[in-house]
């Protein structure tokens, strides 16, 4: 049950990450008016949006590693029953 727990700790942290990152690279890195499309020219390839982006692409590969292992989980365990 322990173990439950901390995978659930795990995938609530690794979404509020990546939903403070998205959300804060969205405000910052992406244009919202006219005027802002030129800037974005400039500020879409800075360090920090890059690094905004770089984060949540990893914690989107987060969630896709726990889906895998959830689901690999539940069918070597349903097979471990059958035989």
């Amino acid at each position: 049950m322990e173990a439950v727990g901390k995978v659930l700790m795990a995938v609530g942290v690794n979404y509020v990450v990546h939903y403070a990152v998205m959300t804060t690279h969205n405000w910052m890195c992406l244009p919202h008016t006219l005027k802002e499309i030129g800037q974005s020219l400039f500020l879409t390839a800075s360090p920090a949006c890059s690094t905004l982006l770089t984060v949540g692409q990893h914690t989107q590969n987060g969630y896709a590693v726990a889906a895998t292992t959830a689901t690999v989980g539940l069918i070597l365990g349903g097979l471990k029953c059958i035989g």
